[in-house]
């Protein structure tokens, strides 16, 4: 009896060993508290900001505990975040990084501190695809590096180098999301790819004076995703359809007197793409407000949107959309909301020309409203 029980321990301390090698073969860092090795993050320098975009790539958190980013088109300073993993024996590793659906960035540099030396890769983040293929939700390999054991390497990100972004239509963003680092058992080492060149920068960028229509070959938030590309919302483009008492097929009316709207009703769409492909027909400015139920979005709504001046502009300028913030989390993503109330203002063909973060009065919305109709 003895015996037999020498050896179910003999088998159980076997197990637990090689579970512990097993576990010991592959290192994965996460920028969110909520993800892996998390410990092993940190913000050195600049403006990092969450975001509910999230890599899918293999071995990954879910998708909903988000991500870290840069928006270089608000002119933040240089930043840099840092993924430095405890490594429990020295070797060989291969080192991977990955993003989601938002990075669009040329020229990221990332530096590999082996602990002796750096080395600076740089790589392309191109989550929308455009002037080169989608990378998103895949590993991309850094490369292979002999690293010691402990603490003393890591993996840097830093967004000074970065030139363009591949997208045109979508925002610049630099996203922090995981690095994982794997023994190489093999002796093969793994090689980052080629990065584009500037030249690849996409030139059609958002403007306020000329806003330019994005190639149907490319996904952008305002047009359907082109045959086999990503959308971030998942959503065909559905066929407007009239509010009921407006003439107009596109839920808000062409022309004509503010009685044309019932009293108390503003004919709100509750459909981002449909509001986007009404912008679009119908040639109008589109208004989209972000809310909330109860508090100063709902007091913002019954108090300032529903007043009887407000309405008749709103009613007879703008193709109206309202999303609750709760239920549109990859669009609050993109117009970089948080809270409600918000209203960000957009041309007729999609382009982002103005916002307010704040609660207006009557008086004080009203020349907003006539600036952007």
């Amino acid at each position: 009896m003895s015996d037999m029980l020498k050896n179910c321990a003999m088998v159980i301390l076997m197990m637990v060993v090689l579970s512990g090698l097993a576990i010991s073969q592959e290192i994965i860092i996460e920028s969110r508290q909520e993800g892996k090795n998390y410990k092993n993050y940190s913000e050195t320098k600049g403006s990092w900001y969450d975001s509910t975009a999230k890599s899918a790539a293999e071995g990954c958190s879910p998708e909903t505990i988000g991500s870290r980013y840069v928006d270089l088109e608000k002119g933040v300073p240089d930043s840099e975040a840092r993924f430095t993993p405890e490594l429990p024996q020295a070797g060989l590793y291969d080192i991977f990084t990955t993003w989601g659906r938002s990075g669009n960035a040329l020229q990221v540099k990332y530096i590999v501190n082996t602990g002796t030396k750096e080395e600076v890769v740089m790589m392309d983040q191109a989550g929308w695809g455009g002037t080169i293929p989608v990378n998103a939700n895949v590993w991309i390999p850094i490369g292979t590096y002999e690293l010691p054991a402990g603490t003393s390497a890591y993996v840097a990100i830093q967004t000074s180098t970065a030139k363009g972004k591949p997208d045109g239509v979508n925002l610049n963003r630099i996203y922090s999301d995981a690095v994982k680092f794997v023994v190489n058992t093999t002796g093969t080492k793994v090689t980052p790819p080629t990065p584009a060149p500037a030249s690849a920068a996409a030139s059609a960028q958002v403007s306020t004076s000329a806003a330019v229509a994005p190639s149907s070959a490319q996904y952008s938030p305002f047009n359907a995703p082109a045959p086999g590309q990503p959308s971030p919302f998942n959503l065909p483009t559905p066929a407007p359809t009239p509010a009921a008492g407006l003439t107009s097929p596109f839920a808000v009316p062409l022309a004509g007197p503010a009685a044309a709207v019932p009293v108390g009703v503003l004919p709100w769409l509750a459909s981002y793409p449909e509001a986007i492909q009404s912008g679009k027909t119908a040639g109008k400015s589109i208004l989209l407000f972000f809310t909330s139920p109860g508090g100063a979005a709902q007091d913002f709504e019954m108090n300032t949107l529903n007043a009887p001046v407000v309405k008749v502009m709103l009613s007879q300028n703008y193709v109206l959309c309202k999303l609750d913030i709760a239920q549109n989390k990859q669009i609050c993503d993109y117009y970089s909301v948080a809270n409600a109330p918000v209203i960000v203002f957009l041309d007729s063909s999609g382009y982002s020309r103005a916002r307010i973060d704040s609660v207006l009065t009557v008086d004080q919305i009203l020349p907003e409203l006539e600036k952007y109709k």
